[in-house]
């Protein structure tokens, strides 16, 4: 898909969202597109401007620069997976399968969203320190996972660390399978077509891991 496509596809469906002062979202699920395909490098405000069919200074009124229009792109992706995480827990009432399955959520964004996962997860990202829709975006998204893990250790007689600290080494663990499945740069070729295997018996060992320590 090209820019023009990408005019085409978001023009129509956008002109009424204009007229009703949502430039700025429309701008920024524009935006999104683009990332899908080109990547963080193929974001530029006159780029995001052409493909949403607005004058090339339209995207200055909501946006600082580049770096602000990525962070604000970044932004959305962090609410996108907090949404993801919250259906998880609606749709689980056992504390154990909302872990479970909050971490196949997680692969499964980054399986979906490739270019946006990468964005939030790399150290090029904006600092969130600067932008505080990011900083919101990303601590909020961080709270409805650490309050997961913090059910999950009172309803297991979890103790001995701070949920805070749990949540982190999940976190981790859950990163790390997700990179290998999105990157597949040190996957073995004969693996690849298991990802969907190795990430149920990653799930696997690490639910039992911390089940052993509950009854060890």
């Amino acid at each position: 898909m090209d820019n023009k496509d990408l005019k085409i596809d978001l023009s129509q469906k956008q002109q009424s969202q204009y007229h009703h002062g949502n430039l700025r979202a429309a701008l920024i699920q524009t935006a999104l597109q683009i990332l899908a395909v080109d990547g963080v490098d193929g974001l530029a405000l006159r780029k995001v401007a052409k493909a949403a069919g607005v004058s090339h200074s339209a995207p200055a009124h909501h946006f600082k620069d580049k770096t602000g229009l990525i962070a604000s792109v970044a932004a959305r992706g962090f609410r996108m997976l907090s949404e993801d995480l919250l259906a998880v827990a609606q749709n689980h009432q056992d504390s154990k399968e909302q872990i479970i399955h909050g971490v196949r959520a997680y692969v499964q964004f980054a399986q979906r969203e490739v270019e946006l996962f990468r964005l939030i997860t790399s150290p090029a990202a904006p600092d969130y320190t600067e932008y505080p829709e990011l900083y919101d975006a990303g601590i909020h998204c961080w709270n409805v996972w650490v309050q997961a893990v913090a059910v999950f250790m009172k309803d297991y007689s979890v103790q001995g660390d701070s949920p805070e600290l749990l949540a982190f080494c999940i976190w981790a663990h859950v990163q790390g399978i997700a990179s290998l499945i999105v990157n597949q740069a040190v996957i073995p070729p004969h693996i690849i077509p298991l990802k969907d295997a190795m990430l149920d018996k990653s799930i696997e060992l690490l639910i039992n891991g911390l089940i052993a320590d509950i009854k060890g």
